[in-house]
């Protein structure tokens, strides 16, 4: 029989267990008639088996069994050695499931915490494309190829390694925590899992193994106390200063700016669940999140609070030697082996501060800084330091160490590694990029990445398009209502009974209607990037948000290497081209996939310039609606200024022969082809402004909106 799952060598059980063993199986009424099965199933070979039924009664057999079990003799350790979770198997395999699964709950509450997941569709179905990195993180035993039953099978697999190693539980919830989908359901895991079966052991233990004793003094030992003690009075302090905020508006800012963020604002409800959130986001040597929140809101108290930390944490950085920082739990990190970063430097830990430490680190990964964690660090030969990062930004990282590699070997560099990839070694001969991309485990670590960003990138498709078919029946749904009142004012005796009911419908509608886009607009977009200075340096992360097939981007890459501009744009046509549902393509699409590659201000510009002259007139229609008493001689003038075209024109003027309901139709239609013009080219909101005051019923609200038209083109010229 092949051989289990390895089980951990701390989880072995020893003589002392034998007792506890034994008496699990009874209280759960074991048949203990059939020990010698479950012996040849725990490793025991038949000639042992014989030889305890010979010499024993039946009611000792299976203490004898268990014993010889717990002795490991025969085949046991090739069958995993003596563990609950071997003994669970062999109970199973004997049909004794009952047994096996009260003991199973019993002595593997992990186990029981995923159980409730099973049959979670947002857990199985992305499994079989994360096979490979479930593999290398050994939380299956082979690179499985999918099935008919592929996510079960590997669902599967996973479960036994949990059964086998419960801290495989929360390394299954990194994995999970990779895909905005499930990154609820990790949460709810690993806090299951701190709750439920140990609340302290979070950080692996393989990470502070061979350590050198060193002595640090009670001074030093008090100042890395205090700096801890500071952290967390000052984080206390300052959320407490900003319960204030708004939390619609605290939610708004988070939302737009830290996108990233998205999945974790889903939980938060209150404003203490957002302040929660932005404190758990913070670590001893980085409160920058805090900070911004601070000066955008101009909380004053939380603002000099922070920047007092910050000089203590400078300080601290300064005076600091590193030896006092050894071996101690500095932030909380994935327990991925994917998303952990390596750095030995060479040198004494007592020649060095922790601030040469941060400098490092700066220095290997640039503005990216911000989203690597320092977890521990410990004394080997040399010193290392452990990081922790995000999957989805292994290319960017690699890239970053390349590029500034003659400066982190003049810092004593010996080897870095970023996941399973080694990035740099002091030894080995070919250290160039061509030589360092074409390395196994980098060559891994990149699909693997790639391989994320694609499923999250389906997944957010997916989600778009339901949040659009919602939409699309939401706005039948009104425009039912609509003719229905439409109808009733057709039986009214005067024209101007018409609600604002009406209007506010027609606004709601409005308000949705999204900033569609084609391929016509290329020309546009291309403008906008070389305006705004988005010159593509990202463009296969910006094609895998767009959902722009693997092989396409591929062959972006083969066909333009080199000429960023070219391939951005070849990104840019491959997905407006694509088949997909056109109301995917539209300015905020485009905008979330620049923000997607950490381009802020770009994607700030284009929606100031692009999406916000779309939101003036919906805040304007019911009065429009109430106002516009020549619909008719404005759309000619719309028209000759090229607002309009012929069709729409037509239209319009076509949409009711009777008298009484004309008006309605025409400023209804009117409105809605205005707006579509608007967004298709903003000038047309001043054109639309000037036409406005040419007529004393809408002269006054021309005069607001041209003011409004004034300040976005301040905006736009000052940018």
């Amino acid at each position: 029989m092949a051989s289990r799952l390895r089980t951990r060598t701390q989880d072995l059980l020893g003589h002392d267990k034998l007792g506890e063993v034994d008496e699990l199986l009874r209280k759960f009424n074991y048949d203990d008639t059939t020990f010698f099965e479950l012996g040849l199933q725990l490793g025991l070979q038949y000639a042992t088996l014989n030889k305890i039924k010979a010499e024993h009664s039946i009611s000792n057999c299976l203490i004898e069994c268990l014993n010889a079990w717990i002795e490991q003799v025969d085949d046991v350790k090739k069958y995993g050695g003596p563990s609950y979770y071997t003994l669970i198997v062999a109970l199973r395999i004997i049909k004794q499931n009952r047994v096996a699964d009260a003991i199973d709950e019993e002595k593997h509450p992990a186990c029981a915490i995923l159980a409730c997941y099973k049959d979670e569709k947002f857990i199985l179905n992305p499994l079989p494309q994360l096979a490979v990195l479930l593999y290398k993180e050994d939380l299956i035993r082979a690179r499985i190829l999918p099935n008919a039953d592929g996510a079960l099978s590997l669902l599967r697999e996973v479960q036994q390694s949990i059964c086998a190693n419960h801290r495989n539980l929360m390394k299954f919830a990194d994995v999970l925590k990779l895909m905005p989908a499930t990154q609820k359901i990790a949460r709810e895991i690993k806090e299951s899992y701190l709750e439920k079966v140990h609340s302290n052991e979070i950080v692996d233990e393989a990470e502070v193994t061979e350590i050198t004793d060193i002595s640090i003094q009670g001074q030093e030992l008090d100042a890395f106390n205090a700096i801890r003690t500071k952290f967390a009075s000052t984080v206390y302090d300052a959320t407490e200063a900003m319960v204030s905020i708004s939390e619609r508006d605290l939610r708004t800012y988070l939302c737009r700016g830290y996108p990233h963020l998205a999945s974790k604002l889903e939980k938060c409800t209150t404003i203490d669940d957002l302040l929660n959130m932005l404190a758990n986001e913070c670590s001893l040597t980085d409160v920058s999140l805090l900070e911004a929140v601070a000066d955008r809101f101009k909380i004053s108290p939380a603002t000099e609070l922070i920047q007092e930390y910050k000089e203590a944490v400078d300080d601290f950085c300064e005076k600091t030697p590193l030896t006092e920082c050894l071996n101690k739990k500095i932030s909380s990190g994935s327990m991925l082996e994917s998303e952990k970063i390596v750095i030995h430097v060479r040198g004494l830990a007592s020649e060095h501060r922790f601030k040469d430490v941060k400098e490092l680190t700066e220095h290997a990964f640039g503005k990216l800084n911000s989203q690597v964690k320092i977890t521990v660090i410990v004394v080997k030969k040399s010193f290392t330091v452990t990081c922790s990062f995000p999957l989805i930004l292994s290319e960017s990282l690699i890239a970053s160490v390349l590029q500034n590699l003659e400066t982190l070997k003049a810092k004593g560099l010996e080897q870095l590694t970023i996941g399973y990839g080694i990035v740099y070694d002091v030894d080995e001969k070919e250290c160039d990029e061509a030589a360092v991309y074409a390395r196994k485990g980098i060559v891994e670590q990149l699909l693997l990445s790639r391989t994320v960003q694609l499923i999250n990138c389906c997944q957010e498709k997916k989600a778009i398009i339901a949040e659009a078919e919602k939409k699309k029946v939401e706005y039948q749904e009104e425009k039912e209502m609509l003719s229905k009142n439409l109808i009733s004012c057709q039986q009214s005796d005067s024209e101007v009974s018409i609600s604002a009911d009406i209007a506010t419908i027609v606004y709601a509608a409005m308000t949705r209607h999204k900033h569609i886009i084609n391929i016509e607009f290329v020309s546009d977009i291309t403008h906008m990037f070389r305006k705004y200075q988005f010159y593509g340096h990202q463009y296969p992360k910006f094609g895998i948000y767009l959902n722009i097939p693997k092989e396409r981007l591929d062959f972006i890459e083969r066909n333009f290497k080199g000429d960023l501009a070219r391939c951005l744009i070849e990104c840019l046509m491959a997905w407006l081209r694509s088949p997909d549902d056109p109301s995917t393509k539209s300015w905020e699409t485009l905008i979330l996939a620049i923000r997607h590659v950490d381009e802020k201000e770009v994607a700030d510009n284009i929606y100031n310039e692009k999406c916000k002259p779309c939101e003036v007139l919906p805040e304007y229609y019911v009065k429009l609606f109430g106002s516009i008493e020549e619909p008719f001689e404005l759309a000619d003038i719309l028209c000759s200024k090229g607002v309009l075209d012929e069709t729409s024109l037509t239209k319009i003027k076509k949409a009711t022969k009777e008298e009484k309901t004309a008006l309605l139709k025409a400023r209804e239609l009117l409105l809605q082809v205005i707006q579509k013009s608007i967004c298709r080219r903003k000038e047309n909101l001043k054109i639309f402004a000037e036409a406005l005051q040419k007529f004393s019923s809408t002269a006054q609200l021309g005069d607001e909106i041209l003011e409004k038209c004034s300040f976005i083109n301040f905006v736009h010229s000052s940018i």
